[in-house]
């Protein structure tokens, strides 16, 4: 497929709208539709066509991509909230119709003078942090459709620059998805990576299907304490540090297109020697999940599963039935909830499960009418309400069960634990397969099976368990808590 370099025709791939579409709609021929979408001729601000365009385009038959307009004004800082329709029409068909440098000089530069150099050079981590804002207003007002390489390799500890600079870099990252690029991350793997405050700090972007995330081992000399994030034609970010975790650093922007070139196929070379790191699948595929575990854990080997609450897939079927019957689903979406069911009870005979439940989180929906199954709610497509009536019944059947060496499950206080995975949901076997999701937040879970991170999930949920007092995970401990709870309606 071509690259578009322009709004409309990039609005036009979003939304599915072919030239003769848009040319029927609008009264025109569809060579000037094609002439416009490909830049050969410049939609004018004035002409007629451009609010015609913008009003088809927000008309009713693309209602559910509306929103996704919506932000790309915002981005650009063209949209408030409680606008009319006839207002972000207006704003549509100016946004369609200015020219891309006009924007970008004056979004991205509108904070300094541009720079008459073709090297901008910053030091220390506030250089940097003033350079990364630089690189990424500049990204934001691209034409749609550009890659974005972002090879972090050790320039920066993000230890030391602190949780704001990660949720900036997080927020920039989701702006410019939305403004229609895609982002290739490539990280630096050493044995001393700690992939559950990595990947569950960077969650929000892994988790997006644009976003691919890619690792290459400590080995590759050449490239360390460097990072190179690149768009081809535009500009490039260069950092580069004396030592790892040292704050005396450079970093470098390049504008003129032979140096931002020549680091794009450098970063593009690392690319290609690198693997990949994150995989994604959505949440509506319940089936995956089970997949994943079947395939590759392995039988009779330790297995850590940590969750907030119990979920359907941890309850009788007959119940399950029931709840699925009280919110109105049934055909296809309940045989394959059932289906999920039945195979994670297969599952957990064959391994050796230590299921990790917060005792607060369960406190907490007992004292409600009724709870929402995130999970579930992914599955059947809306929310999955669980009755107090029915949340006690599958307490009662948990409240059944006996650890044996197969299987122990264990309720604690996850607010005395101080864990870092907030309301994330984890499976992990070691030397196997890490899965992680946020139902309730995302509608995609992430899975991973390279060996340093599944072993450092594994460590951490290790780590986890080994803080629990020894009380919790006394099979009679548990049925006395979950009685006190029950008993206490």
């Amino acid at each position: 497929m071509a690259q578009i370099n322009t709004r409309i025709g990039y609005l036009m791939d979003m939304l599915g709208i072919s030239g003769k579409e848009l040319a029927l709609a609008i009264g025109t021929d569809t060579t000037a539709v094609s002439k416009w979408r490909s830049g050969q001729r410049k939609l004018k601000y004035r002409s007629k066509y451009s609010k015609r365009i913008a009003a088809y385009f927000l008309s009713e038959p693309y209602t559910f991509q509306k929103q996704r307009i919506i932000s790309l004004l915002s981005n650009d800082g063209m949209t408030k909230e409680n606008k009319t329709d006839d207002e972000i029409i207006e704003m549509l068909s100016v946004w369609m119709t200015v020219d891309s440098l006009e924007i970008l000089e004056r979004g991205a530069l509108s904070d300094r003078q541009k720079s008459e150099t073709p090297v901008e050079v910053y030091s220390g981590y506030a250089g940097w942090k003033q350079a990364v804002k630089i690189f990424w207003e500049t990204v934001q007002f691209l034409p749609p459709g550009q890659k974005i390489y972002i090879g972090d390799f050790g320039d920066v500890q993000w230890d030391i620059l602190g949780a704001e600079s990660v949720r900036e870099m997080v927020n920039s990252i989701k702006r410019v998805i939305e403004a229609g690029h895609k982002v290739v991350i490539i990280d630096k793997m050493t044995d001393q990576y700690k992939p559950y405050i990595v990947i569950l700090r960077w969650l929000p972007i892994y988790l997006k299907k644009e976003v691919e995330v890619l690792y290459f081992q400590k080995d590759l000399k050449e490239f360390y304490k460097k990072s190179i994030y690149a768009v081809e034609n535009y500009i490039a970010m260069v950092g580069m540090s004396l030592e790892e975790g040292n704050c005396e650093n450079l970093t470098m922007l390049h504008r003129d297109s032979i140096s931002v070139n020549f680091y794009l196929k450098m970063v593009e070379s690392i690319a290609t020697k690198s693997k990949r790191l994150i995989y994604t699948s959505k949440l509506t595929d319940v089936m995956k999940m089970v997949n994943l575990m079947e395939e590759n854990f392995k039988p009779n080997q330790l297995t850590y599963m940590i969750n907030h609450l119990p979920t359907f897939r941890n309850m009788p079927l007959h119940l399950l039935e029931r709840i699925l019957v009280a919110n109105e689903v049934s055909g296809e979406k309940m045989a394959i909830c059932l289906k999920a069911n039945r195979k994670r009870k297969e599952l957990r005979d064959k391994f050796n499960y230590r299921q990790i439940y917060d005792l607060d989180a369960i406190e907490k929906a007992l004292q409600q009418e009724y709870f929402i199954d995130y999970d579930l709610s992914q599955v059947i497509g809306k929310e999955a309400k669980i009755a107090n009536a029915f949340f006690r019944e599958q307490l009662e059947y948990i409240s059944k069960f006996k650890a044996s060496e197969i299987y122990t499950l264990v309720m604690t206080s996850f607010k005395d634990l101080n864990l870092n995975i907030d309301n994330t949901e984890i499976v992990v076997q070691d030397d196997s397969i890490v899965i992680a999701w946020n139902s309730e937040y995302y509608d995609r879970r992430m899975y991973c099976k390279e060996l340093t991170v599944v072993g450092g999930y594994f460590n951490y949920l290790k780590e986890i368990w080994n803080q629990i007092p020894l009380i919790a995970k006394n099979d009679e401990w548990t049925k006395k808590q979950l009685r006190r709870m029950l008993d206490k309606g």
